[in-house]
């Protein structure tokens, strides 16, 4: 699985959730790599390629 963050988003929250989303899928043994973006609209283009 792949999950795609943005760490600016919401005045920085992206980065702070960053942690819980990983240490929820270790907990869980559920394999998975996390892109960041880094601008508008990388999401978009990360997911396409996803």
């Amino acid at each position: 699985m792949k999950i795609i963050v943005n760490p600016e988003a919401e005045k920085g929250k992206g980065r702070k959730v960053l942690s819980q989303i990983e240490r929820y899928f270790q907990e869980r043994k559920i394999d998975f790599s996390i892109a960041l973006s880094s601008h508008p609209m990388e999401s978009t283009e990360l997911a396409k390629k996803a």
